[in-house]
C-alpha cells in the first residue's frame, strides 16, 4: 500500500506547472543540455554533452526515453532543419515540426523520475527489512512514500532523483554483502557506484559503504587489529570486483572522460562545468543577484539538522533517525553510520547548503528511524516489566508516522492546484490593459510569466494584453546605480510583480549589511510607502483541513523551485523613491 501511495504522490504530480517550465535546473541544466546533445549527435556525429556539472547519464536517459516514445527518424530530420542547438530548442516548441515537443518530453521524463522514486522507496524498504525486519521495512516505506523532499525530487527530472536511487542501491548491496559476500553482490554494488559516477560524480563517496560492510560483517580475530581488518576489507576481492565494475559502468556511459581525460570536465566553462563547481566549494562572498546570496550567513553543518533535513523528511523522522543511530541493534547502526558519514562529509563543507545537499542523508536516517521505532514498538521484552515500553513505542510510532504522513499528504496536495506563478500570470492577463507597463524581477523562472520574448518558460497558453514588460533589478545594479534604476523602471508602471525568491534575499541579515538599498526597497514596498499597494497574493502552503504548515522561514530554494509565492502591487499614487531619508 505504501508503494501505491508513493506512486500516486509522484506520478500524479508530474504535470505540476506545465505547460510552463519553471524549474531552473530541470530546464536549463538537463533538458536544454539533452536537446543540444541530440542536435550535435544527429548533425555532427557526437552526443557528448556540453555541461559537465552533472554526468552524462541524465542526458542519455532523456534521449533514450525520447527515442523510445517517438523514434529517432523524426528527431534526426528535425535536427537537420536548424543551424544550431539553440534553434533546435525553438523547434521543439512547435508540434508541427517535431515528433515530441519539449513539454511532452519534460512530462515523459518526469514520469520516469516518478517511477525511479517509487523504486527508491521499494529498495529502501528491502534493505531495511534485511537489516531490521519486516516491521521496520513497512515503517520506512510509509515514511519515504510521502516525505516532502523525496516527493519533490521525484516529480521533476533532475539528477538528484536518479542519485537517490543509486545511493539506495549501494545501501541494498551493502546489506547483501553484510550477510554473505559474492561476486554477483559485489558487482551489483559496483553497478550502483558506476551509475552514481555517471550521474553526479561527487556522490561516489558513498562507495566507502562497500568495504565498510565487509569490515563489519564479522568480528575480526584476536590476531588481526581493527585497522588491519578494515585494510583487508578495502583490498578484498569483493571490493576489487565492485571497483572494476564501477569503472566499466562509468566508462561505458561516459566514454568522453576516458578519451579526453581532465579536458572533458572543463565542459562549456563557467557554471556549466564540473571544474567551476569544484572551484566554488569554499567561496563565501556572493552578490545580491547571485542565487547563493540568501545562504551567506548559514552555519554550514548545523543547517542540515535545523532546516534542511526537517524539511526533507520531517522533524519527528529526523529525531527518530538520530536516536536510531545510537539505540538500534549493531547491524543497523553499522550500515546507517556507514552511509550517513560519507554523505555528510561530502556536502557539509559546501558554502551553500540547499535541500538537494540534504537528500543523500535521508536514506540512512529513515532506515535508523524505522529500525528504532520498530524495536521500541515490538520488542518490549528487553526492558524492565514495570515500564510499559510496548505502549510507549506504540505512541511514538503513532506520533512519528501520523505527523509525517499528515504533513507529507498536505504537502503533496499542493500540487493538485495551479502554480502560484501561473495564477499570477493569469491575473495580470485578466486585469492589465494594452499599453500598461508591468514590472517583474530579473529572475524570470521565479516570477509570473508575462509573455516576454526573454522568458525561458515557453509561450503562454492564454492571451496576454500588449503590455510593456520591464525588469526590476535585472542587470546587476549595485550601490548608487540602484535608486535611479528603480525610479526609471517604476515611475510610470501600473503593476509590479514581486516573487518571494528575490524578496527573501532582501530580508536576510546579509542584505542589511551588504545590500542595504535592496533591503530598504522591499521593506518600504511592503509597508506601502512608495505609491504601490498590494492587490493580489498567490502562494501555496501545505494544509490538511485545519492543519497548516507555515513555510515562510523554510529552505527558500526548495519552495521557490516549485511553488514560489508571488505578490502583485498596483500603483495607486505617485511614485515615491524608497531611498529617500526615512
Amino acid at each position: 500500500m505504501a508503494l501505491v501511495v508513493a506512486a500516486i504522490a509522484r506520478v500524479g504530480t508530474a504535470g505540476w506547472g506545465l505547460p510552463m517550465r519553471y524549474h531552473v535546473d530541470e530546464l536549463g541544466f538537463v533538458m536544454w543540455v539533452a536537446a543540444h546533445a541530440e542536435w550535435h549527435g544527429f548533425v555532427r556525429g557526437s552526443f557528448e554533452p556540453t555541461v559537465t556539472t552533472y554526468g552524462p547519464f541524465v542526458y542519455e536517459l532523456a534521449l533514450a526515453t525520447k527515442w523510445l516514445i517517438s523514434g529517432t527518424g523524426g528527431a534526426a530530420e528535425a535536427a537537420q532543419q536548424v543551424p544550431d542547438g539553440w534553434a533546435y530548442l525553438t523547434l521543439l516548441d512547435d508540434p508541427e515540426r517535431t515528433p515530441l515537443t519539449m513539454n511532452g518530453w519534460i512530462h515523459a521524463m518526469r514520469i520516469v523520475s516518478a517511477w525511479v522514486g517509487v523504486g527508491t522507496v521499494l529498495l529502501l524498504a528491502r534493505a531495511t527489512k534485511r537489516l531490521a525486519g519486516p516491521e521496520a521495512a513497512a515503517i520506512v516505506a510509509w515514511l519515504a512514500a510521502l516525505a516532502p523532499g523525496l516527493v519533490q525530487v521525484s516529480h521533476y527530472y533532475t539528477p538528484d532523483a536518479l542519485l537517490l536511487l543509486f545511493e539506495v542501491m549501494v545501501l541494498d548491496a551493502a546489506t547483501l554483502l553484510l550477510d554473505r559476500p559474492s561476486a554477483t553482490r559485489a558487482g551489483y554494488a559496483g553497478l550502483a557506484i558506476g551509475l552514481i559516477l555517471a550521474t553526479k560524480m561527487t556522490g561516489a563517496l558513498v562507495a566507502l559503504l562497500v568495504p565498510w560492510a565487509l569490515f563489519a560483517r564479522r568480528e575480526h580475530g584476536p590476531d588481526v587489529s581493527g585497522s588491519g581488518a578494515l585494510v583487508r576489507a578495502c583490498f578484498s576481492r569483493w571490493t576489487w570486483i565492485a571497483v572494476l565494475v564501477s569503472i566499466a559502468t562509468y566508462a561505458t556511459l561516459c566514454p568522453w572522460a576516458v578519451m579526453r581525460g581532465p579536458d572533458y570536465f572543463s565542459g562549456g566553462g563557467g557554471p556549466t562545468s564540473g571544474a567551476f563547481m569544484l572551484g566554488t566549494l569554499y567561496e563565501r562572498d556572493f552578490g545580491y543577484y547571485d542565487w547563493r546570496f540568501a545562504y551567506l550567513d548559514d552555519v554550514r553543518g548545523l543547517a542540515f539538522f535545523t532546516s534542511l533535513l526537517p524539511y526533507v523528511i520531517g522533524v519527528p523522522a529526523v529525531l527518530a533517525g538520530l536516536a536510531g543511530l545510537v539505540f538500534t541493534e549493531r547491524r543497523t547502526r553499522v550500515i546507517a553510520w556507514g552511509l550517513l558519514v560519507p554523505s555528510f562529509a561530502l556536502v557539509a563543507g559546501w558554502s551553500v547548503l540547499t535541500i538537494r545537499y540534504a537528500l543523500p542523508l535521508a536514506p540512512p536516517l529513515l532506515v535508523s528511524a524505522a529500525a528504532v521505532l520498530a524495536r521500541v514498538a515490538t520488542s518490549p521484552r528487553e526492558a524492565p516489566r514495570r515500564v510499559p515500553w510496548r505502549r510507549v513505542g506504540a505512541v511514538l510510532l503513532t506520533v512519528v508516522l501520523g505527523w509525517s504522513l499528515a504533513r507529507g499528504l498536505a504537502w503533496t496536495l499542493m500540487f493538485t492546484e495551479e502554480d502560484p506563478r501561473t495564477l499570477a500570470s493569469r491575473w495580470i492577463a485578466a486585469h492589465a490593459h494594452d499599453g500598461d507597463v508591468v514590472v517583474a524581477e530579473g529572475d524570470r523562472s521565479y516570477t509570473a510569466p508575462l509573455g516576454a520574448p526573454d522568458e525561458p518558460m515557453g509561450p503562454l497558453p492564454w492571451t496576454m494584453p500588449r503590455i510593456e514588460v520591464r525588469r526590476l533589478f535585472g542587470a546587476g545594479e549595485v550601490g548608487p546605480a540602484i535608486p535611479p534604476h528603480a525610479s526609471r523602471v517604476l515611475r510610470n508602471a501600473r503593476f509590479l510583480v514581486v516573487s518571494q525568491w528575490m524578496e527573501s534575499r532582501a530580508r536576510t541579515d546579509a542584505a542589511a549589511s551588504r545590500s542595504p538599498e535592496h533591503a530598504r526597497f522591499y521593506r518600504r514596498l511592503r509597508a506601502g510607502e512608495i505609491g504601490f499597494t498590494e492587490v493580489a497574493r498567490f502562494d501555496r502552503s501545505p494544509r490538511l483541513g485545519p492543519l497548516v504548515w507555515d513555510e515562510t522561514d523554510e529552505e527558500q530554494l526548495a519552495i521557490c523551485f516549485d511553488h514560489c509565492p508571488v505578490v502583485i502591487y498596483e500603483r495607486t499614487g505617485e511614485y515615491v523613491s524608497p531611498f529617500a531619508a526615512e
